[in-house]
C-alpha cells in the first residue's frame, strides 16, 4: 500500500484505490470472463486490475484525465510495462487489448429561444450516419436515389432530413419507390 501513488504510473491524489484491494473485491465477486463496470474510472485502477485478472470490463470517464490517466495506464498494462500493483503477484507480462471510445456531443442543444434543436456539430453526413446507427440501419447513401441514406432489413431504407415533410413529399417518395419495384 505504501507505493500506491506509483501504481499504474499515473498520479491521482486522494482518489486512487489500491490494486490489491480491487483484486480482492473482484476475486470475491466475480470469476474470469465476468463483466466489470466502473462508471467513474478515475485513474483506471479497476480496469487495470480487471484486465490483469482476465475479466471483461467497461470503464466510463470524462475529462482530460481519460486520456492522461486511463488511456495511458491501459496501454502500459497491455504492453506489460506496468509492473506495479498486482502485476508481480499475477506474473503479469502484458497482453490482450482494449477499445477506447469518445462520445460525440449530444444531438440536441437548446437554442437562444429555449427550443431544442439539432446541435451545429452535426453536418448532413454526421447526422445521417448517427441516425442510421441509432435506428440500426447501415449507412449507405444511394447513388441514384438521393433520399436513400441507409439500408435496413429487407427493402427498408432511411431518409434523414431536418426539414418538415409534407404529405405531397411522402407521396412523391412512395411513387418513386413503387416505380422502382415495377422496373
Amino acid at each position: 500500500m505504501n507505493n500506491l501513488t506509483k501504481e499504474g504510473d499515473v498520479l491521482f491524489p486522494n482518489g486512487k484505490k489500491p490494486e490489491a484491494l480491487l483484486q480482492r473485491i473482484l476475486e470475491l465477486s466475480s470469476i474470469s470472463g465476468d463483466m466489470i463496470l466502473d462508471s467513474f474510472l478515475g485513474s483506471g485502477s479497476t480496469a487495470a486490475v480487471a484486465h490483469k485478472m482476465g475479466r471483461k470490463y467497461i470503464g466510463i470517464e470524462m475529462g482530460e484525465h481519460a486520456y492522461s490517466h486511463v488511456h495511458k495506464r491501459m496501454k502500459s498494462v497491455v504492453s506489460g510495462e506496468d509492473q506495479s500493483g498486482i502485476s508481480k503477484a499475477l506474473n503479469w507480462k502484458g497482453g490482450g487489448g482494449f477499445k477506447f471510445y469518445e462520445l460525440a456531443p449530444s444531438f440536441i442543444t437548446i437554442d437562444e429561444f429555449g427550443n431544442p434543436v439539432i446541435d451545429s456539430f452535426y453536418n448532413d453526413t454526421k447526422l445521417i450516419r448517427a441516425m442510421c446507427k441509432l435506428l440500426n440501419y447501415t449507412f449507405a447513401p444511394g447513388q441514384k436515389d438521393y433520399w436513400k441514406h441507409g439500408k435496413g432489413q429487407g427493402n427498408n431504407s432511411i431518409y434523414v432530413t431536418t426539414q418538415m415533410l409534407s404529405v405531397a413529399m411522402v407521396q412523391q417518395y412512395q411513387t418513386i419507390k413503387t416505380n422502382d419495384k415495377n422496373m
